[in-house]
């Protein structure tokens, strides 16, 4: 762009000094029309990728997304009994009842591990409890997993935005996280950025058999093989640190 401006400027210059303004080469020509065909694609692009994010009822922010975002509905496959789950699609009303609203009155309660909370650190939703009753968990992150009590199969449909990068803030110890893009990876692809500290183990829970799926990072082995969308994971490490997730 530097260049295209350069080149403009010292045309209109001789034009307005009464010069003759020199023809313009065909190779220049090419130069600044490719120029404004990425200066307009690159209109269109942050255009598309900076949408209006609304936190809860209370505040409404614009949020620039580092990265490509693109549009995408989340199914989710929900099994009578507990699932181990998490949720790729953002969504602008974060709400459990929103989020779960296609799942509604099949599933039970939904429960979250934080491991930063000073006291209680879990924390749950349960939709047949009056509405008098304070709830502890009342929003669904796209970095986060959840435990869903379902009393029938469903499916949970989404309709929202998928990010290809994500940076989730992992605790030392254990951290119920989510893996929020649409891809599949194997095990040490999926955890390959990390910022510090190191992962020992990971868990995920097969609702199909009832049993956990294991991962142990220190010799690479176990039944976990791959990270897949839609499921979330128990994941133990030795310090606090930054898990990078991209396509």
């Amino acid at each position: 762009m530097d260049k295209l401006n350069s080149i403009l400027l010292l045309h209109r210059a001789d034009v307005k000094m009464g010069k003759s303004a020199k023809p313009i080469s065909a190779i220049t020509a090419i130069i600044i029309a490719a120029a404004i065909a990425i200066l307009m694609l690159s209109l269109i692009y942050s255009a598309k990728i900076r949408p209006t994010i609304t936190g809860g009822s209370v505040v409404t922010t614009t949020a620039e997304i580092t990265g490509l975002a693109y549009e995408y509905y989340c199914n989710i496959s929900l099994q009578e009994g507990w699932n181990l789950v998490s949720e790729p699609c953002i969504v602008a009303n974060k709400s459990i009842t929103s989020v779960l609203s296609s799942v509604n009155g099949s599933y039970d309660s939904v429960h979250h591990y934080n491991g930063t909370a000073a006291t209680d650190k879990w924390k749950a939703y349960n939709p047949r409890l009056p509405e008098w009753v304070v709830q502890d968990l009342n929003e669904i992150s796209v970095q986060s997993g959840y435990w869903i009590n379902m009393n029938s199969d469903s499916k949970l449909t989404i309709n929202g935005t998928i990010m290809t990068i994500h940076f989730i803030s992992l605790s030392k110890g254990w951290n119920m996280a989510g893996y929020p893009i649409n891809k599949t990876k194997n095990v040490t692809a999926a955890f390959s950025i990390l910022s510090s500290g190191q992962i020992n183990r990971l868990y995920a829970y097969n609702s199909t058999t009832g049993a956990y799926e294991v991962y142990y990072m220190n010799n690479n082995t176990g039944s976990l093989l791959y990270i897949t969308p839609g499921r979330g994971y128990w994941v133990n490490v030795t310090s606090a640190g930054t898990w990078t997730v991209t396509e």
